[in-house]
Parts: C-alpha cells; structure tokens; sequence
C-alpha cells in the first residue's frame, strides 16, 4: 500500500516539475469502477493534498467498463483506474498507456450461496459482474474455466455495481460473484458463503493509472 501511495506522490511531481509555472488548480477527471480498497491509495493521495500541491483539482466519477473506454479513448475523462478493460483496449488499438498499477493480487472473494460446495455448482447460475469484458468480468470467467466450466455458455453476467451486489444475494437475483473483501464478510455475517480467495489463487493488473497514449500528463 506504502509502495502504491508513493508511486502517486512520484507520478504528480513528475506533472509538477514538467510544467513548474502552472499556478490555477488544473482539473483532471478520473474514472473508477466503484468504492473498494484497490483505490485506498488515490482516495488517500486526495485527502492528504498530494496532488493540490502540484495544483491538480483531481475528480473521482463511477463509470462501467465498456463506457469508459470510449470515454478515455475520447479524452472525455483524462485518467482510469480500471486495468482490464485497459489491456483490452490495447488489444484493440486504442491509444491507451498504464503509468503504473497499484497492485496485482486482487482482493476479491467468491460469494456464493450456502448450499453451493464447488465453482461446478455454478452451472447456469447468475454471477454478479462490475462490468463486461473489465478485470472483474474477465477473472470470473477464468475461475468458471478452471472449474471445467465454459464461461460464455454455463453462466449468465448480470453487471452489478459495488453495494448493489449483498442486496442481489438477498434478493436471489444473483447467485454468486467475486466481491471485495470487507463485501465478502458481511455477505458471510448474511450467512452466505466464500468459496475461494483470488488473491492467493491468481494475479491480475489491479488500481493501475492509465491515461490515453497522447494525453499531456
């Protein structure tokens, strides 16, 4: 976490010392795919003034995955915190860079229903995504794959935002989905269960800075 919020602190005085007669607070807009403790490290830059001292007014917006690469790609928004959407429209063509990425062991738990035991139980079942084709979408699919399972065929994706996911579990309107840790445990003080941890199991580009290939920062 020490490492993450350093490579911010590096990232805006590097803007600073680029541009050292900027007086007025520039303001720049990032995307995010919702609270979780991946973005600790930006919420905590922003609230210690980090990036106010090298005069950026930084703006945190909720987007989903698929809209937010055109909205990067466009130059509607300067900055993501998404990183598999990035690498996808990498792949793609897009003019999209990674500055740095915060972490590569996602903290994330399957949640599942009590009477679920193994991911192949999952067969047809509803699994809660952030949003299609991002990092959460892509490594839900990778569990069903390494469970034997064809993910575009044995599991429909509802795209469920963070908070939304415990009430769906409640509802029955989702069966299961990989939820950030502090959702995952009070999902299990709800008497649901957790299957698996990712972050011991696989590692993905998490909470990286990402910004289109020519923007000015």
């Amino acid at each position: 976490m020490r490492r993450a919020i350093v490579s911010l602190a590096f990232l805006v005085a590097l803007r600073g010392l680029a541009d050292p007669a900027a007086l007025a607070q520039e303001q720049i807009t990032v995307s995010y795919p919702g609270p979780a403790i991946f973005f600790l490290p930006t919420e905590v830059a922003r609230h210690q003034g980090l990036f106010k001292r090298q005069n950026l007014d930084v703006k945190l917006i909720l987007t989903k995955s698929d809209v937010d690469r055109a909205a990067l790609a466009s130059a509607e928004i300067d900055f993501t915190l998404r990183g598999g959407s990035t690498v996808l429209s990498a792949a793609r063509g897009l003019p999209v860079r990674m500055l740095f990425v915060g972490t590569i062991k996602p903290f994330w738990a399957l949640v599942v229903r009590p009477e679920v035991n193994s991911v192949k139980e999952l067969k047809g079942k509803v699994m809660g995504v952030a949003g299609l084709a991002g990092a959460h979408h892509i490594t839900t699919k990778a569990i069903l794959k390494q469970n034997g399972l064809d993910p575009d065929k044995d599991a429909v994706y509802k795209v469920l935002n963070v908070g939304a996911r415990i009430p769906a579990l409640l509802s029955g309107s989702m069966d299961a989905g990989l939820l950030d840790y502090n959702e995952a445990f009070l999902a299990k003080k709800n008497g649901f269960k957790i299957l698996l941890k990712r972050s011991t199991s696989s590692r993905s580009t998490t909470s990286p800075w990402t910004a289109r290939s020519k923007n000015p920062y």
